[in-house]
């Protein structure tokens, strides 16, 4: 069979189109494989970014909290010091047996009547430090500082009757209540009776008081030494407040 000229343009034609029909198509699969992986790429990038950013945002806020976590330790630490301190200052002059005693004197010649105001009012401070001391121990958990506070209580149980009899009680936190007017009404004997003497409430308190400061200090020897991250690996996981040898 013989083909015209005129049917081999049409073929000629016809094919190119088709060519030039599946080199489009090509190249819009291709187009579209490309926009869609850029889009990808690009949303995984912003992904990324995002959580880079906020490793950074958590990254400062937990060593923000750490450190508000250290200095609230270290201050309440530097409480318990000075409550320590002052419970121990103003026993020892409830203690004092010389001279310059509170009590007086019972010689003859020299003979003094006890400053009645003066130890009611030692008697008034020393209560107000053991309460700070306490709310200190309370704050700061720990093996040590619970040890503490337990002995303390155990002195003031032993001594309840006694204490009672001048207006002193212990409450539910560990803390003691001074009623003023039955403080006023003590007889002398009674307040010497827990204030004077080895082994007496005060010499107990002084003795337990030394331990505290002690340990109070050394913890706050070792924080401000010691890496934020250390001390938090000591009492941080356990949930216990960071403390040392008794």
């Amino acid at each position: 069979m013989r083909i015209g000229k005129s049917n081999i343009f049409f073929m000629a034609t016809r094919s190119k189109l088709i060519r030039s029909r599946k080199t489009k198509m090509n190249l819009g699969t291709r187009s579209s494989s490309w926009t869609s992986q850029s889009t990808k790429t690009t949303s995984l990038v912003k992904t990324l970014a995002q959580k880079k950013a906020l490793a950074a945002k958590n990254s400062s806020k937990s060593t923000s909290t750490s450190q508000t976590l250290l200095e609230e330790i270290k201050k309440n630490y530097t409480s318990m010091e000075t409550a320590a301190e002052n419970a121990m200052k103003h026993l020892q002059k409830l203690l004092n047996t010389g001279e310059s005693s509170l009590w007086g004197t019972e010689e003859t010649e020299m003979a003094t009547e006890p400053n009645t105001d003066k130890i009611q009012d030692e008697i008034t401070e020393f209560v107000k430090a053991y309460n700070d001391m306490v709310q200190s121990l309370n704050e700061e958990s720990g093996t040590i500082n619970t040890m503490y506070k337990k002995q303390l209580h155990n002195y003031v149980i032993t001594h309840k009757s006694k204490l009672e009899k001048i207006g002193i009680t212990e409450n539910i936190y560990g803390k003691l209540e001074l009623e003023q007017e039955k403080l006023q009404e003590a007889e002398t004997e009674n307040l010497k009776a827990l204030f004077q003497g080895e082994n007496s409430f005060a010499d107990k308190i002084v003795d337990r008081c030394e331990k505290i400061e002690e340990n109070a200090k050394a913890n706050l020897t070792s924080l401000n030494s010691a890496t934020y991250s250390s001390l938090l690996s000591s009492y941080g996981s356990s949930g216990s407040r960071f403390d040392c040898e008794a």
